[in-house]
């Protein structure tokens, strides 16, 4: 968030997400504060009493939204350091348990990338 309160990254657009389905939806949420934060600059000027009162109103629905994207990333973030939290005890017990957890894991993604690839190899 820029000091200005508008979500925004580098490039003009919202910043990326956490990742995934959730990562994109979040995405285009902060690109739609953000298109909507540069829609009421530019009729600020209008002097329309109706337009003002619409303005407002949607001032206030784009800090709500603020806010609750805001929250909701928190909220993930709290939930994703949990998990890596119990990952990271669950290895420190366990260690030979989660190297073995790694390499099935490695193995299965060998297999399924081998196969994709068409996986005729001639040895």
């Amino acid at each position: 968030m820029n000091d200005d309160g508008t979500i925004r990254n580098g490039n003009g657009h919202g910043s990326a997400g956490l990742g995934g389905a959730m990562g994109t939806a979040s995405t285009e949420v902060r690109n739609l504060i953000a298109d909507v934060e540069d829609l009421l600059r530019g009729v600020s000027n209008i002097g329309d009493a109706d337009v003002a009162r619409l303005r407002a109103r949607v001032d206030a629905t784009v800090a709500e939204a603020k806010a609750a994207l805001l929250e909701g990333t928190e909220g993930l973030r709290v939930q994703a350091s949990d998990a890596a939290a119990v990952a990271d005890g669950y290895v420190r017990e366990r260690p030979w348990a989660a190297i073995g957890i790694a390499a099935a894991v490695g193995v299965a993604i060998g297999l399924l990338a081998g196969r994709r690839r068409g996986g005729d190899y001639d040895y």
